[in-house]
């Protein structure tokens, strides 16, 4: 049986943070890889500026580089259309094996946020989900809520209340860009690099270049 994480988002730029989620999820869960799948055109963030699709897709390459067990796919990026992770999960399920088992990898807020997601029910029967804290560090929210509206999901959330945080966010690093701050600490080099060659975000993508 194969036990495969899923970690889903905007990729807006990523960053560390997210290689220490991937990290803390598939070592305390004990998830044989981790796949990271950059949102196509997100229904929950329409009207949003977000970067170009394969800008966020090849960033996230260059995020987990050759980085053993985790992995990339463009599954949502060219799928036409919003993009609904029920969608994403069930062509998962068509073309892996029949007994993977798939771990969606969230913070505790998105967990609460579940009733909100286009048929969260069958949600349930496709995935488990690893419930993060969050990253500003503010009181864990209430899961109630969305137990009692989504059946069975109490039974698939495994919520990882002691895990480490990162203060930091993909708004954050674009807040950073908008004042030129060094961004090494919090992104890889090669990220750094593209942002600033693609002139993505703040000041035209000019960051202070990685040390050679």
């Amino acid at each position: 049986m194969s036990r495969v994480g899923i970690l889903g988002g905007s990729f807006d730029p990523p960053h560390a943070g997210h290689l220490m989620i991937a990290r803390e999820a598939k070592e305390r869960v004990g998830l044989d890889g981790v796949l990271f799948i950059p949102a196509g055109e997100q229904w929950l963030k329409e009207g949003q500026d977000v970067a170009p699709a394969m800008d966020r897709l090849a960033m996230t390459h260059l995020l987990i580089g050759s980085t053993a067990d985790f992995a990339v796919s463009d599954m949502e990026i060219t799928r036409p259309g919003p993009t609904y992770t029920v969608d994403t999960l069930r062509e998962l399920r068509e073309t892996s094996p029949p007994n993977t088992e798939y771990y969606f990898i969230q913070g505790e807020d998105s967990v609460a946020d579940l009733p909100r997601w286009h048929n969260p029910q069958e949600l349930v029967t496709l995935c488990s989900f690893i419930a993060m804290p969050r990253v500003d560090g503010a009181g864990r929210p209430d899961l109630t809520a969305a137990y009692d509206a989504i059946p069975g999901l109490r039974e698939k959330v495994t919520v990882l209340e002691d895990a480490p945080r990162m203060d930091v966010s993909s708004s954050s690093i674009r807040d950073m860009l908008e004042t030129g701050a060094d961004l090494r600490v919090v992104v890889p080099d090669a990220v750094v690099k593209y942002i600033a060659a693609h002139r993505l975000y703040g000041r035209s993508g000019q960051t202070t270049p990685p040390a050679s």
